[in-house]
């Protein structure tokens, strides 16, 4: 499958935001200047540490609002997780509410009852199961427990791990506490703090019970190795991600069960032994497609703004035509391949009642427009602003090819740049039109492939 520009900054920015547990603080080298700590900075985190240090367990609302603007397009989301901690080794980190663009893809779950760490994709119908680390401090340096997304939950296994101020100031090189603040009617102390990877600001409760309230990271530096990273510096220039956390509903010392720390797979997920099984591998190569969920299910109703035309309902072509969506944007190079070659098949079986939709996902007209001269596309342009429509088509990645036939049913979707993307398509639409039901038959065969995952 072919990430996108905007599916690998997602990516690599959600790792950067649940990180600021400071799990991905760099090491310091000892020929490396020494870190200037404000004393009173460091009475503060002391007095913090020791505070939780004190407690068993702990539980806390977490709340992470996110907005990204870039690429021509803006995006914002927020994300509830309700989260626990007890020692030596029990976490859950579930998702309670989660909306917008980026809120609703970076949803990961994850519960380790002290013997299994259960890691959990809701939106992707997929979890695996892995030991438990031993203790929350080896727990806090886990890839998994720093990937609970935005809402700062590595920050809170940190804390309650054996060794809480070191792990809060592993990596930085200043800290000052820059005065008082309210945060939700509490008093706080305002502090900031500098490492290679980041800047970020932390609000403490100033009274006799020091609690975390707020986290804000500058992503700045951030955002420019991501881009460095991947090699697209450029493209991520002109990129800003804000995010804010939020800390509520603080509940220290509860007494938690079993049932608090107990794992219940969504409906429909499937154990994987990757995340990335059957999708996408560490080395970026192509695994080949899963069956969606939508194959064989009646299309989302649904209605778009069409750019320079009306507004089309895709119920009306329902009994008419057979209907070829690709969803897309202009700075997704995978998109800039597949849609000329999509627009070109479709041309093929205008007489034949197929039509074809573009549906553009969250970019402004200015720059479609300018896609598109430049581009000599001749197609339908749907505008998908919000982002709504691709969320109802589960369109995780882009280019997304969806085939709905005339009975309304979406019989086939692609995802990425396929190879031999105009002989598949040609087969699909000559299948669907020669009343073959192509949904069935993909189902069937990935039923007999999966051999009873899903009960695992």
């Amino acid at each position: 499958m072919s990430h996108c520009p905007r599916s690998r900054f997602c990516a690599v920015a959600g790792c950067y935001l649940a990180g600021i547990g400071l799990t991905l603080s760099a090491t310091v080298l000892a020929d490396e200047p020494a870190a200037e700590i404000d004393p009173q900075a460091e009475t503060i985190v002391r007095r913090v540490a020791a505070h939780l240090a004190g407690f068993r367990a702990i539980g806390v609302d977490v709340t992470t609002s996110v907005s990204m603007d870039g690429f021509g397009i803006k995006m914002k989301s927020d994300t509830t997780q309700e989260v626990r901690v007890e020692r030596p080794n029990k976490l859950a980190m579930i998702t309670k509410a989660s909306k917008g663009g980026l809120g609703s893809g970076m949803s990961l779950n994850i519960i380790s009852n002290g013997d299994k760490m259960y890691i959990s994709l809701p939106m992707m119908k997929r979890h695996m199961v892995i030991p438990a680390e031993k203790s929350l401090d080896a727990m806090s340096a886990s890839p998994f427990a720093a990937m609970g997304g935005p809402a700062g939950s590595g920050l809170l296994i940190s804390l309650m791990s054996d060794t809480p101020y070191e792990k809060i100031m592993e990596g930085v090189r200043s800290a000052t506490c820059i005065g008082e603040a309210d945060i939700n009617g509490k008093k706080c102390h305002h502090l900031k703090f500098s490492q290679d990877e980041m800047d970020w600001e932390l609000w403490i409760d100033t009274g006799e019970n020091p609690l975390v309230r707020q986290v804000v990271p500058d992503l700045a530096k951030t955002i420019r190795q991501a881009g460095e990273q991947l090699g697209t510096a450029d493209v991520f220039q002109k990129m800003k991600m804000t995010t804010i956390t939020r800390f509520t509903n603080w509940d220290v010392n509860p007494t938690f069960t079993a049932a608090d720390f107990k794992f219940v797979p969504p409906p429909g997920s499937v154990r994987v032994e990757s995340m990335l099984e059957g999708i996408f591998d560490f080395a970026g190569e192509n695994k080949g497609e899963t069956i969606h969920p939508l194959v064989g299910k009646a299309a989302p109703v649904c209605n778009l703004n069409c750019l320079g035309k009306n507004t089309v309902d895709l119920a009306d072509h329902k009994g008419k035509h057979t209907v070829v969506l690709e969803f897309w944007a202009s700075w997704s190079e995978p998109c800039v391949k597949t849609l000329p070659i999509v627009a070109s098949v479709a041309k093929e079986y205008i007489d034949k009642d197929v039509v074809l939709y573009a549906v553009n996902v969250e970019e402004d007209n200015e720059s479609i427009r300018k896609f598109v001269s430049e581009q000599e596309i001749d197609v339908d342009i749907l505008l998908d602003k919000t982002g709504k429509v691709s969320g109802l088509f589960q369109a995780e990645e882009i280019p997304q090819l969806v085939l709905i036939d005339k009975q309304g049913l979406v019989q086939a979707v692609h995802v990425g740049a396929i190879p031999n993307l105009s002989s598949q398509l040609r087969r699909d639409l000559d299948a669907l039109l020669t009343g073959g039901d192509a949904a069935s038959a993909v189902k069937a065969t990935g039923e007999a492939a999966d051999g009873g995952n899903a009960g695992q």
